[in-house]
This record gives C-alpha cells, sequence and structure tokens, in this order.
C-alpha cells in the first residue's frame, strides 16, 4: 500500500515560519500522517522513509509570489542538481535539499511536493501573521488535492490550527 507523509518544517518562534510546523500538528492531530520537524533533518529523512507520495508544508519567501499567496510546487528529484546539497547544512536546510536528501539515500521513493504560504514576515518571536493565518484552509484543501487518499478533515485540521495561534509562543 503506498504511503503519504506530510511534513511541517519551520521555527515556532520566527513568525510566519511557524506555519508549517503548526499545520502539520493541526493535521496530525485530525488523523493525517503529519509530523513537524522544525530543523530536525534526520529525523525528517527517517519519517520519509518508504513514502511514495510527500508534502512538505513550509513558508515561502517573496521570490514565490504575494505574501499570503499559496503556493504548490512539485519537486522532480531525478532532475534535481547537485549543486541544491552543495551547501547543506544539518541546521539550515531549505525542502529541495531536504526532499533531494531523503530520495539521495532512498528514503523517499516517489513524488513530492512542497506545499506553502509565502510570506515575509519571519521575525523572531512575532506571533504568525493574520494574513498567512488565513491561508491554512487553503493549503490544507490543497493537501487534500494532492494526497486524496488520505481523506483529511480540513474542519477538524482548521479548528486545531486556530487553537494553536491561540497559545503563547513559548509555554511556561
Amino acid at each position: 500500500m503506498p504511503k503519504a507523509v506530510i511534513l511541517g518544517l519551520g521555527n515556532r518562534l520566527a513568525g510566519d515560519d511557524a506555519f508549517g510546523v503548526l499545520a502539520a500538528e493541526a493535521l496530525q492531530e485530525c488523523g493525517a500522517p503529519a509530523a513537524s520537524v522544525e530543523l530536525d533533518v534526520f529525523e525528517a529523512v527517517e519519517l520519509l522513509r518508504g513514502a511514495d507520495k510527500a508534502v512538505i508544508v513550509d513558508a515561502l519567501g517573496t521570490e514565490w509570489g504575494k505574501p499570503g499567496e499559496v503556493v504548490a510546487l512539485e519537486v522532480q528529484l531525478e532532475n534535481v542538481d547537485v549543486e541544491v546539497l552543495r551547501n547543506l547544512w544539518a541546521h539550515r536546510i531549505t525542502p529541495v535539499q531536504l526532499l533531494a536528501t531523503a530520495w539521495g539515500v532512498g528514503a523517499l521513493k516517489g513524488k513530492a511536493w512542497i506545499v506553502g504560504v509565502v510570506s515575509d514576515n519571519v521575525e523572531f518571536l512575532s506571533p504568525v501573521s493574520q494574513r498567512t493565518a488565513d491561508s491554512f484552509h487553503e493549503v490544507c484543501e490543497l493537501i487534500c488535492r494532492l494526497l486524496p487518499e488520505l481523506r483529511i478533515d480540513c474542519s477538524c485540521a482548521g479548528n486545531r490550527f486556530r487553537e494553536k495561534l491561540s497559545r503563547p509562543l513559548v509555554q511556561p
């Protein structure tokens, strides 16, 4: 049976960069095979092991569109240039580098996408912007179209996501 995985990348303490992490946690709480890996490359590669399909959820830079815009990029792993991996550092990795690493070591065998929200708000200790938060439902619906076999409940995930946004960034 094919295996699909959703991974959320980012930094929950850096504004909109928390989007992927919080989205993956919300999806997981509603039964999706999702995980928040923040910056742990090695854990992410292991979570991708055996996957036929993978979606990485992350905040994307403004070179991909206007702030608040939802973007889906299919990564053609067999065409990834070795230059993408040349500057690989385990504590700072792009979604493409992560997918290419997983593919290169044989962990990921199939299709991969990056789904994200374009943002210019990654200031340390700032909350997720309303513009980015409002994009969650569109991101969830897009993931549902890419991975229909998961039957994700976007209503449940949206509620969980909103709950996460209402909590303090740092728990005492």
